[in-house]
């Protein structure tokens, strides 16, 4: 276990652990005493029908500054309390990451949305999403557009130029605990709640204006203007007529524009704390200063010409808060609509949307790359015994020394290391039934996987060159699409024979029990037919199989281009155990007999059934 971070995420827990009760004090004192104010209003409103004098309805003006000025300080002590919440729940799932725990965290997938249905097999063959996943081990973002980049880099291998890039952000961002807990915090809502972006966006590049919208800008000033001359006339000189008219007018312009504008102010006003959310992550990024070359560029994206992108969304912020206030019954009965409120901050945030609204989806983007980078981050630190993969430019290469599979529980996995033959050769991998032919495949993909995406891999060194991957290794039939277990097998096989042609030299196929839906002879046929067709293209593969005749097909390869090499088991008593350790060589027993007695089958007696057949 990676006892520095453990040490440093355990000292964090109890600083914030403290904190939060400190403040929880705080805001549960600042909230009684403003409840004690709001006490002594109630009875400065009741007291004057007792003593018949209206002298405490005065005391109530000072006492409303006093209850307003609490209010501030109570939110702000919230706002803390929330903070401190957020950095605590940081580190202690942090914590939990380290205690192999992270099984229990979200993998409902939704930023995760497969192309085809070719991409959503393979994610299932090697466990990249749902639960116990890839995904679930990573993830650490708290925005969507954060998971879809997360999840982007995932599905789609990065070039090496870009994977060199990915990797010198992650190790700039490796020990920055105090960067990476920042930015967690500023994205985090009450509870922990994920930010919806997507909502923000779609309204910022809405392209549904108010028609006329600098006439109804005078009007907005024109009105209120006018309404209060007249009051002041009728004030002066007893003159009402103008102020009825002037009313009256305003009146029918606000009923005429009142469905235009409660829709309106209900897209802006909806996410308000959304705003404060996102221009809270992108002060955070703004703060801290970086060496490497990804990071500051991305900051770069952030700033604009005469204002950042924190301070414009600030300004949107603003104008939300405003439109909020339409919720006071007082305000909205009396203040709003003589000041025509709702329409002038309408008006002001399509102002921003023109000017503005077209850069919140890069700046968003920005963000989800930042958190992607930070996951991998995070996952680097917990791991230090993990390593950054070597690309070379040579084809054919694909070395791991002390390789494991990083979703297994890391006391529990077993290492080994591989390295296969160049362009064209392929590692022939036979074994007993449950002796981890299967998790082997998966650990070389899903390595493979973490390779591509900039992040470390599971093993001691690793060298490769920039692979595409494919994979045959959990397949299943379909109902829904009328295939059979085979022909689903079929299908598997010929995308990795197309992806072989398409990516010459570049591909790295893994095939676990190929054709095993057919008999023995044809099956043989078929998969040395498979083999030789990639070898020929130069991909690079493991197949495993039950099938000891394909060890042959050593024989039919150019020399060196076929390695046999096994997982074996060895019988103590009535057991059967595995040691899960790649030996050279094709296997030399098979264990299905055994296995079947060892459940309580009657093999005898299908032994003796199958003669006389």
């Amino acid at each position: 276990m990676p006892q520095d971070a453990r040490s440093e995420y355990k000292r964090r827990s109890d600083i914030h652990d403290k904190l939060v009760k400190k403040l929880s004090g705080k805001a549960d004192t600042i909230g009684n005493v403003r409840l004690f104010f709001a006490l002594i209003a109630l009875v400065m409103v009741l007291l004057p029908l007792l003593i018949r004098s209206s002298w405490p309805w005065w005391c109530l003006l000072p006492l409303a500054v006093i209850f307003l000025i609490i209010g501030k300080l109570h939110d702000s002590a919230l706002e803390s309390l929330h903070s401190a919440q957020a950095a605590l729940r940081y580190v202690q799932d942090e914590l939990k990451r380290l205690d192999e725990e992270w099984r229990e965290f979200d993998a409902d997938g939704e930023d995760h949305k497969p192309l085809d249905l070719t991409q959503a097999q393979f994610a299932a063959d090697i466990d990249l999403y749902g639960s116990h996943s890839l995904y679930q081990l990573l993830n650490r973002t708290r925005t969507h557009h954060g998971g879809r980049a997360l999840s982007a880099w995932i599905d789609a291998p990065a070039s090496s130029s870009e994977i060199v890039s990915r990797q010198a952000s992650v190790e700039c961002l490796r020990d920055n605990v105090d960067f990476r807990e920042a930015l967690s915090v500023a994205a985090s809502g009450e509870g922990g709640t994920i930010l919806e972006s997507e909502f923000l966006v779609e309204w910022a590049n809405n392209p549904d204006f108010l028609p006329n919208s600098n006439i109804l800008r005078l009007l907005g000033y024109l009105f209120p203007i006018t309404l209060f001359i007249c009051l002041g006339v009728y004030v002066a000189m007893g003159i009402w007529g103008p102020l009825f008219i002037a009313a009256s007018t305003q009146l029918l312009f606000l009923m005429f524009m009142r469905k235009p504008l409660a829709k309106r102010s209900l897209l802006i006003s909806g996410p308000d704390r959304i705003l404060h959310r996102f221009k809270n992550l992108i002060e955070t990024f703004e703060q801290y200063q970086f060496e490497d070359a990804r990071l500051s560029e991305l900051q770069e994206k952030l700033r604009g010409d005469k204002e950042s992108a924190a301070q414009q969304v600030r300004r949107l912020s603003q104008i939300a808060q405003k439109l909020e206030a339409r919720h006071n019954v007082f305000f909205s009965l009396v203040v709003a609509p003589a000041l025509l409120w709702e329409l002038h901050w309408v008006l002001r945030s399509e102002q921003w949307q023109r000017e503005t609204g077209p850069h919140i989806k890069k700046w968003f983007q920005v963000i989800g790359e930042l958190e992607a980078l930070s996951s991998l981050a995070a996952f680097a630190y917990e791991r230090p015994e993990y390593c950054f993969p070597e690309f070379v430019s040579e084809p054919g290469v694909f070395e791991l020394s002390s390789m494991t599979h990083p979703l297994l529980k890391r006391d529990e996995a077993v290492a080994n290391s591989v390295a296969l033959g160049g362009a064209g050769s392929v590692l022939l991998l036979s074994g007993s039934n449950m002796s981890g032919k299967s998790t082997f495949l998966r650990s070389l993909a899903i390595n493979q996987v973490l390779a591509r995406m900039g992040a470390p891999v599971a093993a001691k060194n690793m060298r490769t060159s920039a692979f595409f991957l494919a994979t045959s290794i959990r397949v299943s039939d379909s109902l829904a699409r009328g295939a059979s277990h085979f022909y689903a097998e079929l299908e598997r096989i010929k995308y990795a024979l197309d992806q072989g042609a398409e990516h010459k030299g570049e591909l790295l196929y893994l095939l676990d029990e190929m054709l095993h839906g057919t008999n023995s002879k044809e099956r043989y046929i078929g998969a040395v037919s498979v083999i030789r067709w990639l070898s020929k293209v130069g991909a690079v593969g493991v197949v495993t199989t039950h099938d000891l005749a394909l060890a042959d097909v050593e024989d039919l390869l150019s020399p060196g281009l076929v390695t046999n090499m096994h997982f074996g088991d060895d019988i103590e008593g009535d057991e059967i155990q595995f040691d899960y350790t790649l030996k050279d060589g094709p296997v030399v027993t098979t264990n299905a007999i055994r296995l079947m007695k060892a459940v309580g089958i009657q093999v005898e007696m299908v032994e003796a059934r199958a003669k006389e057949v």
